[in-house]
């Protein structure tokens, strides 16, 4: 999962500079602004689909949303601009298009094993709640036979 991710990181840099120079682009449309705007907003704000605080998940959501935003400002604009605009910083749309796919498999794995992890929390917490509901009965249990026997006064054991 590393090894996926560490080339992706490395072109992060780039990604922003190819998003930079679109919005600074006379000939780019007010919506595609909007969307580069709205995708680099997200990045930066602190509220989240997936809240930062959780580790790994909680930036990668950020950074698929502002690529997603750039995917989809670059699908808009004719394909010669398009490949202009991503050769001068040495990238291809199919760079971006598998960084997506490699950040999209990585979100699903971490997932998969967190629900994992969690579900063995729930199962090992529920043992530990039936364990300790069956030492309270017992000892309830047994005070009660002691209260019966001995005429309902309880009796010091030495």
């Amino acid at each position: 999962m590393k090894d996926n991710l560490l080339p992706v990181l490395k072109r992060l840099p780039l990604y922003g500079k190819v998003a930079y120079d679109l919005y600074r682009t006379e000939n780019l449309a007010r919506g595609q602004k909007i969307i580069l705007g709205a995708g680099l907003a997200y990045l930066l704000s602190p509220v989240d689909l997936v809240p930062g605080i959780i580790p790994v998940l909680g930036q990668l959501d950020d950074v698929m949303i502002a690529l997603s935003a750039l995917r989809k400002v670059l699908q808009s604009l004719p394909p010669e601009t398009r490949d202009r605009c991503l050769a001068r910083y040495g990238l291809k749309m199919g760079d971006l298009e598998k960084d997506l796919a490699v950040l999209k498999k990585i979100a699903r794995e971490i997932a998969r094993r967190a629900a994992g992890y969690t579900a063995s929390g729930v199962l090992a917490a529920g043992k530990m709640a039936a364990k300790g509901a069956l030492f309270l009965l017992r000892g309830s249990s047994r005070l009660a036979r002691e209260l019966l026997v001995k005429g309902g006064r309880r009796v010091k054991q030495k």
